[in-house]
């Protein structure tokens, strides 16, 4: 695990690309409007579309559709019901 302290807090666990990494973003302010939420995180999900689909009929809120990004896995954004952004990562 690290802890990162620049222009926000950040726990990181495991390198990004494997099995292990998770990132959680800790914001002092959601208020302002440069942050997304109270929270966000990302996760590696097995089936991208499916689990889009699960978080919405849970009660998610779509920020970003699943999509394939340049140098990035295929990913999409969800705001649950207390604003934090949880990004979903193909694993």
């Amino acid at each position: 695990m690290r802890r990162t302290e620049t222009d926000y807090s950040a726990f990181v666990f495991g390198q990004y690309g494997q099995d292990s990494f998770f990132l959680l973003h800790l914001v002092d302010d959601p208020t302002d409007t440069d942050c997304p939420g109270p929270t966000t995180f990302g996760l590696l999900v097995d089936d991208l579309d499916l689990r889009h689909s699960r978080a919405l009929t849970a009660g998610g809120t779509e920020i970003t559709a699943p999509r394939d990004r340049q140098g990035m896995p295929r990913s999409s954004v969800i705001r649950d019901p207390s604003g934090n952004w949880i990004w979903l990562y193909q694993a």
